[in-house]
């Protein structure tokens, strides 16, 4: 399947894209009082949460020391809305397919749009985590940065990236099913070799080039320079990692298309 048959696809079957979404949705909360409300109070919960132990237990700071408690909980959780998505999506992807079996042996069904379908889901989620972060900043700065406008062009090469490699995933996962431990082991190292806790200036400069290469690292960094300390982010490596996702998305498909007819067989 070449690109542009994926959009039309995607675009043709828009419908049951935003059902196996909004079914995604349902399926987290099923049978819970609160339901869908989960997906606002669960980062209203976790900032504070962050704030507690990173803030006034550990006292910690990020690099200058001078920022307050609620400053360092800002900057750690804008990093950790980037990670829960990248984690969520991924750990989710490798199961996805087997998951939907009832689907994979229809006679006709657009499995494309089943990767997408939890995507969709997850930018949900980020877009209401967003939406928190902000409100979190604006009660401690009673303003909000004139540069939060790039997180468009900051977050979107990223949702692009992480598609990508859900569509990878989610085809792997049908033909090799210990993929889903591999998975969740490489997305704690990675969480760890990112500047997720500590600024990249932490790192030695001799191991920088191993944590430039995660694919959440120049996400993050971009993310806090607009939208925290409201500075322009690197558009040099914005524009490169935007070509290597977009690639990478292209090659992805080709790869779910080369596989996808054998999931009924092994199903």
């Amino acid at each position: 399947m070449k690109l542009q048959d994926y959009f039309l696809s995607s675009i043709k079957n828009r419908d049951m894209l935003f059902a196996l979404s909004s079914r995604e949705v349902q399926s987290r909360y099923r049978g819970s009082l609160l339901a869908s409300g989960w997906l606002l109070l669960t980062p209203f919960f976790m900032l504070l949460v962050y704030l507690f132990v990173f803030g006034t237990v550990l006292q910690s700071r990020w690099s200058t020391g001078e920022e307050s408690q609620s400053e360092f909980a800002l900057i750690l959780f804008l990093g950790l809305i980037l990670f829960n998505f990248f984690s969520e999506s991924l750990n989710r992807s490798t199961s996805l397919i087997v998951s939907n079996e009832n689907y994979v042996k229809k006679v006709v069904f657009p499995l494309e749009i089943i990767p997408l379908s939890l995507i969709v889901c997850n930018i949900i989620q980020l877009i209401i985590s967003l939406v928190v972060w902000y409100i979190g900043y604006y009660l401690v700065f009673d303003t909000v940065q004139s540069t939060s406008l790039y997180v468009i062009p900051i977050v979107l090469p990223f949702v692009i990236m992480v598609l990508a490699i859900t569509y990878i995933l989610s085809a792997l996962g049908v033909y090799v099913r210990d993929i889903s431990q591999m998975i969740a082991l490489i997305t704690t190292g990675l969480m760890f070799l990112s500047p997720l806790f500590f600024p990249l200036e932490k790192i030695p400069e001799g191991f920088r080039f191993i944590v430039n290469f995660n694919p959440i690292t120049i996400p993050i960094n971009n993310l806090r320079q607009a939208l925290y300390w409201g500075g322009e982010p690197n558009w040099n490596q914005l524009a490169l990692y935007s070509l290597i996702a977009l690639l990478l998305l292209v090659l992805s498909i080709w790869f779910f298309d080369k596989l996808r007819d054998g999931f009924a067989d092994v199903l």
